[in-house]
């Protein structure tokens, strides 16, 4: 049967989720958040990568777009000539 110091939380789920480094720090190597100002460093750079996400899902999906319509363009051209 396991331990109790085996068992994984929904808390630990979520953070490691949120964020693998904050899991590793807080429950691998056992180091407690401290300081209010990394934690809003850490928090201000999820923000900033979640912009870039949205950023490049948007241009990938205007990139396809383009893509389909440069390609129907080609199709209609050699269709009509």
């Amino acid at each position: 049967m396991a331990k109790h110091d085996e068992w994984v939380t929904a808390s630990e789920i979520g953070t490691y989720v949120y964020c693998e480094e904050a899991w590793r720090l807080t429950h691998g190597l056992r180091i407690p958040p401290g300081s209010v100002r990394a934690l809003r460093r850490g928090t201000e750079t999820h923000a900033a990568w979640q912009r870039v996400e949205r950023l490049t899902a948007w241009l990938m999906r205007a990139a396809l777009i383009a893509a389909g319509v440069a390609l129907a363009g080609i199709l209609l051209r050699v269709y009509l000539s």
